[in-house]
């Protein structure tokens, strides 16, 4: 289009209707107050993007481009010529599916000794512009920097309107209200930016506060931050904790377990001071030392022993273990509850205190966990875990529970204790036989940092030290790397032998994972495979469907299935001379579904055809990657506890476009650690490990037959287009089933090519209704994803902490529940 032809009225009002209808639709009040704030006086200005470097045109029609560098580049053409300095609210569409979420203006002036001016503008989650900007005079020329990545990103016109001084404050300050309210603590000088934004002098300075702020919040944020906003004690906090111990209902005695392994004094006497200090004073501290250690730290010890009658102390014959000593520790605890910490860790000043909370708002529990981090010899804490609620194919995959575990102690006596064969994984191993003797409904998990580890990498796998690292454990004890690597083998092969012990013979075998004691289990497939029924929806785009199953046909390593192409409405010649090539192959059959589009009906009718024990739904523009993808997730499918299995998707480009999907992202749900690389392991490995998950999404999945009939398919009347696989997902867990993510079905997702825009009113209907229905139907389970932690952020797709509501580490104990993000 020409900037001649967008003088005309039709033109202007195609292009408004273009850009408004790709935006994330406001609410009905603000909806209201957008139509009273655009009656006031403005002019449209006439504007188009020019690619000009390191941009290439994939799609005209649809917006879509693909960056080659990290600086591509659009002029901004107006006409007329600049229409002066002033305030312009900017309105455009933004998807960019490369991580990258920077976008700004760089603007050139005509003197060419002026700095130039970089305007950034935010976007929010679904890819949103609503922005306010303020241009100068004298300006040479403007360009639209879209990304700071190479990779794909599908961008809409710019609707830019020159405003007057009324609009710009209105909007400006509905911004920065609104930034105050959504993210509170995290605004600079909280308590009076509030009162000073609404002044109009400082306003504009608030506004690009806030915008900033936005832009930010898609990077990891600053631990410091996080700990001064949500973990430091202040002294109320202090006095509101005692209070209210001394108010509990009854105080459990909890035993903590020490083995005193190094000579270092220091670090012991620092894990020493940080039990002594609790706040819940109604403990006991079982120490025993090995023989080695007896010489140098015996004053000390005694010391402390003679100083405080809570702390009992064995001193180890030279034949001793660490398992042993382990054991004796656990021989003499008389408390109902038992805890095991490692010299040098720190246990955090409230710690007992929420583990007794905890217990006292769920009796029956019989293990419960927090979050930790990892702190350094200059008392840096850096690395945190924010851990999921229980999860049991996790744990398979890694020890995530770790520290603190806080046990009851009748059940690991019932357990005979520690045991020796499993030496450098006893705590695993104890762990894995612990939860086969209780429900998983007494297992409670407490998201809060209460527990530091010394000097160890953030490799969430408890047991392996990281060698490389200058603070580490193993560098303060002065171990060789080469002791350290033994230490390591050890504690993985022994954590293989453990997994064996519990879950053969159901299971083909424990084979290595991305890292030292990460593992993946191998789940058995009967003798006589089952049928698999692998549905692929389609609507023309042949050649996006011949990728789809030529892939399926010639990669696939399992031989048992079928594929049903359901054809929904197809119009072109060459896609039905398609249809009748592949039907000569006897593994394709291709249905018939002549209504209009809809995604529920569509694979519900489908499954009326499908022959197969296990169904598989499979976008028509997905490529397979691993051959082994099928027999991944049938072996998941068909375990009698799993409900939905999900697989790992990659972009074209070799990033991350899924691995799994979390409640609460974008209002309803998202995908999680997108944009990494496909070799990335994503935070605490999650994007590299089989695990339980709310949610995963259709564009592969795969289910038994009897499982999705059950919950009754798709929701065909309520969801046609978007979110029916997260509603299937949580009906499947509503009856008990786990879900599940298995990284190791590796395919390509070419997202979008088989779409049309959801451009059009009455595709951004459909998305609002079945929104609404989502929230109105699912809203508690929104609210809490138990799969993720109420400390990592919902405003983003790739995983960063700082989103928590929880504002001191008092709240909520226990006067109310812990309700989370």
């Amino acid at each position: 289009m020409s900037l001649k032809t967008l003088h005309s009225p039709d033109s202007k009002l195609r292009q408004i209707g273009e850009v408004k209808a790709r935006l994330l639709p406001l609410t009905f009040p603000e909806t209201v107050l957008e139509r009273l704030i655009e009656a006031l006086p403005r002019k449209q200005i006439d504007a188009k993007l020019v690619p000009i470097d390191d941009v290439t045109v994939q799609d005209a029609n649809t917006g879509l481009y693909k960056s080659t560098s990290g600086t591509p580049r659009f002029s901004l053409e107006i006409n007329p010529a600049h229409p002066g300095a002033g305030w312009y609210y900017l309105e455009a569409a933004l998807s960019r599916n490369n991580g990258s979420r920077n976008a700004y203006f760089r603007v050139k002036f005509s003197d060419s000794n002026q700095e130039d001016l970089i305007i950034p503008v935010p976007t929010n989650l679904r890819g949103t512009i609503r922005e306010v900007i303020y241009l100068p005079h004298d300006i040479a020329s403007i360009y639209w920097v879209p990304t700071e990545a190479s990779g794909f990103f599908s961008q809409s016109p710019l609707l830019l309107h020159k405003v007057t001084a009324t609009e710009s404050y209105l909007r400006r300050i509905h911004r920065v209200i609104f930034d105050f309210w959504k993210f509170g603590t995290r605004l600079p000088d909280q308590t009076t930016f509030l009162g000073v934004a609404t002044r109009p002098r400082n306003l504009r300075s608030a506004y690009e506060k806030t915008a900033k702020l936005r832009i930010r919040r898609h990077d990891s944020s600053d631990y410091s931050e996080f700990l001064a906003r949500n973990e430091m004690l202040t002294v109320s906090d202090i006095s509101k904790i005692r209070a209210g111990i001394g108010s509990l209902p009854f105080r459990p005695l909890i035993s903590i377990l020490m083995v005193v392994t190094s000579e270092e004094q220091a670090h012991f006497e620092r894990t020493i001071h940080s039990i002594r200090s609790q706040l819940y004073e109604h403990w006991e501290l079982c120490l025993t030392v090995l023989p080695k250690e007896a010489g140098a730290l015996r004053a000390t010890i005694d010391e402390y022993r003679m100083s405080d009658q809570r702390i009992t102390v064995r001193w180890c014959a030279g034949a001793d273990t660490h398992v042993t000593a382990l054991n004796d520790a656990l021989g003499r605890a008389r408390g109902e509850f038992v805890a095991v910490v490692k010299q040098a860790d720190v246990l955090h000043l409230h710690a007992l205190y929420h583990v007794v909370i905890e217990h006292i708002r769920y009796p029956s529990a019989d293990l419960i966990y927090s979050d930790e981090d990892h702190v350094n010899k200059r008392e840096e804490r850096f690395n945190p875990v924010f851990k999921p609620d229980w999860n049991f194919d996790l744990l398979l995959s890694q020890n995530f529970i770790s520290n603190l575990a806080v046990y009851r102690r009748a059940r690991v006596i019932e357990l005979d204790g520690f045991r020796e064969e499993f030496a450098s994984a006893e705590e695993l191993d104890m762990l894995l036989r612990f939860i086969g003797k209780t429900d998983t409904s007494n297992i409670r998990h407490i998201p809060r940092i209460l527990y530091s580890r010394f000097g160890q990498s953030s490799d969430p796998s408890a047991l392996c030290p990281d060698s490389e690292n200058g603070d580490s454990a193993a560098a303060v004890q002065a171990i060789s790397a080469a002791t350290v690597n033994d230490k390591l083998r050890a504690a993985h092969e022994a954590g293989k032998r453990s997994l064996l012990a519990l879950l053969a013979p159901s299971v083909a075998g424990v084979e290595d994972g991305p890292a030292p004691c990460l593992y993946r289990i191998k789940h058995r497939l009967p003798s006589a495979v089952p049928l698999v029924s692998i549905i692929i929806p389609t609507r023309d785009n042949v050649e996006v469907l011949r990728t789809c199953v030529v892939s399926v046909l010639e990669k696939t390593r399992y031989e048992n299935f079928e594929i049903l192409i359901v054809d929904n409405q197809s119009g072109k010649i060459e896609t039905h001379r398609y249809f009748d090539e592949v039907r000569q192959n006897p593994r394709v059959r291709v249905v018939g579904y002549d209504k209009p589009f809809n995604y529920s009906a569509i694979n519900n009718h489908a499954v009326n055809f499908a022959r197969g024990e296990v169904l598989v739904l499979l976008n028509n523009d997905i490529e397979v990657i691993e051959p082994e993808w099928l027999t991944e997730m049938v072996s998941h499918a068909l375990r009698p506890e799993t409900g939905v299995v999900g697989a790992k998707l990659l972009y074209p480009d070799g990033i991350v476009q899924h691995a799994g999907v979390v409640l609460g992202i974008g209002g309803v749900a998202g995908h999680v650690q997108k944009y990494i690389a496909a070799d990335a392991h994503g935070y605490c490995y999650r994007a590299s490990l089989t695990q339980n998950l709310s949610a995963v999404t259709a564009a592969c999945l795969a289910v038994r037959k009897s499982v999705y009939l059950e919950v009754g398919g798709l929701n065909e009347p309520n969801l046609a287009v978007a979110f029916n696989d997260i509603d299937l997902s949580l009906k499947v867990c509503e009856k008990g089933y786990r879900n599940v993510f298995t990284p190791y079905a590796l395919l390509y997702h070419h997202e979008s090519l088989s779409r049309g825009r959801d451009d059009d009113p009455v595709k951004q209907a459909i998305f609002l209704r079945e929104f609404e229905y989502m929230k109105r139907i699912w809203g508690d389970k929104l609210a809490r994803d138990p799969a993720y932690n109420v400390n990592l952020s919902l405003e983003c797709e790739n995983v960063v902490f700082g989103n928590s509501r929880i504002k001191s580490p008092h709240h909520g104990y226990p006067l109310k529940a812990h309700i989370g993000a």
